[in-house]
């Protein structure tokens, strides 16, 4: 049976777009996941269109298989557009796409003891680093990933805990 997918597209301001798709057969709040990618987009200092997609264990194996020549599932991958100036003025930069295997999540949220909706954020901010830019393939970009992790973490709590929210 073929799961129906599910989109939003939020519009946080002209210069930051995020689109959420759901293509698995669990029902999640898609308004959520847009307002949360996109406050890491802004905690981040990135703007552009960022598309967000949930999906199963089967088409995460293929993407990891056919784009990163490795087997079995994962838990995101990001596909990068954009350089940074790569569009022209007045141009959206296209960021990219991060891609959530949701199973693969609660599989690793379970395992660490974590909740699900934890385990995602923690997915999204790492999609997004990828999509900047960021990788670790080597110790130094590992801690300068990690720490940039971690600056946006705090960014998003300190904005959580504002007096008004």
């Amino acid at each position: 049976m073929r799961s129906t997918a599910a989109a939003r597209r939020l519009h946080t301001d002209p210069a930051r777009t995020v689109t959420v798709l759901n293509t698995t057969r669990k029902k999640l709040p898609l308004r959520r996941w847009e307002k949360f990618a996109a406050g890491v987009l802004d905690a981040a200092g990135a703007g552009g269109e960022l598309s967000l997609s949930f999906v199963g264990r089967r088409l995460i194996t293929r993407l990891n298989r056919r784009y990163l020549q490795r087997r079995g599932d994962t838990d995101v991958i990001s596909f990068p557009m954009d350089a940074p100036g790569e569009t022209a003025r007045g141009t959206p930069r296209v960021l990219g796409d991060v891609v959530i295997c949701l199973e693969r999540a609660a599989k690793d949220a379970a395992k660490e003891g974590m909740p699900l909706p934890r385990k995602l954020e923690a997915l999204i901010v790492h999609g997004v680093l990828h999509v900047m830019g960021f990788d670790h393939g080597t110790p130094r970009d590992e801690m300068e990933m990690k720490s940039e992790e971690r600056r946006i973490w705090k960014t998003l709590v300190k904005k959580t805990k504002a007096p008004g929210r």
